[in-house]
């Protein structure tokens, strides 16, 4: 998401595939010594199953069956 003066606008600044979330937590992870097992991951559809088997927690959120089933958690709201 874009930031300007500390506020969001909701203007995208990069789209991650399926594939550039791990990379870019593993990335995060390393840089900021950080293991993955204590990464917690959410998200709500198949394109971040990857991520979620990468991460010590993945929570679903508002999700489909996909990930509700690769998911450690389930949040419906």
């Amino acid at each position: 998401m874009e930031e300007q003066n500390q506020i969001y606008t909701g203007n995208l600044t990069q789209y991650f595939n399926e594939y550039n979330k791990i990379t870019f937590v593993q990335k995060y992870a390393l840089e900021n010594n950080i293991e993955l097992e204590n990464v917690m991951a959410v998200g709500d559809s198949a394109t971040d199953v990857p991520l979620f088997k990468v991460a010590g927690k993945a929570i679903a959120f508002n999700a489909n069956d996909i990930a509700k089933k690769h998911a450690h958690n389930i949040v419906d709201v």
